[in-house]
């Protein structure tokens, strides 16, 4: 099992920002932590492959709040493939979220090696 920290820095104009994921594997929990964010946008966080394509994704996650997703949240997160160079996704609605706020995601994922 690999735990990974992704810290966004959520500024003043930009609506959605990604980040690289950096092992092959199982997602088996995601945390979100998102502080407070100035114009209360809610979050959508999507897990992408490396294509691009959305593999995994929560919509209206809130600000100011710890949110768990694991195999008995809702939607679940059971099994949700993770590649090399694929994506941890947010986009916030609405307008931007404002300067100084921060979004981290902590995924844990069950990792394979190739052979």
């Amino acid at each position: 099992m690999t735990k990974t920290t992704n810290v966004f820095a959520i500024d003043a104009t930009t609506l959605v920002y990604n980040q690289l994921t950096q092992e092959n594997g199982f997602a088996r929990m995601l945390i979100v932590n998102a502080g407070s964010l100035t114009n209360t946008p809610t979050i959508t966080v999507e897990v992408k492959d490396r294509a691009g394509y959305v593999v995994w994704s929560k919509a209206a996650v809130v600000q100011n709040a710890i949110t768990r997703f694991d195999p008995f949240s809702t939607p679940p997160l059971n099994d949700v493939p993770v590649e090399m160079n694929g994506s941890i996704s947010l986009t916030l609605s609405g307008a931007a979220g404002g300067t100084g706020g921060t979004v981290t995601v902590v995924s844990y994922v069950d990792t394979w090696r190739r052979e």
